[in-house]
């Protein structure tokens, strides 16, 4: 009786997984979420993604749906969270450019050992959403208007 009870015990004790592994399964499946940015931690995605938000000179909400239980792959979705994921979408495109000219062109050392210098969102947004030579398109047409 004794040995029948020390083997239920313990094949109790066996199926029950430690709280830790738990928490490490529920910050996997949280990451599997990031599709180009699951490798930083969460205070360095913090920084990415404020850094990512003044570089284009607008807030979290406009890639960012707040609300959980709105079904994103719903296609009669409210046209602003549509915006809002297509505005993502094109997000996503830019930090794949950006990561791909990096590690294609940029992925050496100078002479002194210094890292090449990045390219990344402000190169080109430099706090406005839309990409600098648009911008700067429009305010010289702006500007020959008024002449």
């Amino acid at each position: 009786m004794r040995t029948l009870l020390l083997c239920f015990l313990i094949s109790i004790f066996l199926s029950i997984e430690p709280t830790h592994s738990k928490a490490k399964k529920i910050r996997k499946k949280q990451k599997s979420t990031l599709q180009l940015l699951g490798h930083l931690s969460k205070k360095e995605l913090k920084a990415t993604m404020k850094f990512y938000s003044k570089s284009l000179g607008q807030k979290c909400s406009f890639c960012h749906v707040k609300d959980k239980s709105v079904d994103l792959n719903d296609s009669i979705t409210n046209p602003s969270i549509r915006k809002r994921l297509k505005h993502k979408e094109i997000a996503r495109e830019m930090i794949r450019m950006t990561q791909e000219i990096n590690e294609k062109y940029l992925n050496w050392n100078h002479s002194e050992g210094r890292k090449a210098d990045q390219v990344n969102c402000m190169l080109c947004h430099r706090g406005n959403k839309d990409h600098l030579i648009e911008a700067m398109h429009e305010n010289m047409l702006l500007m020959k208007k008024r002449k």
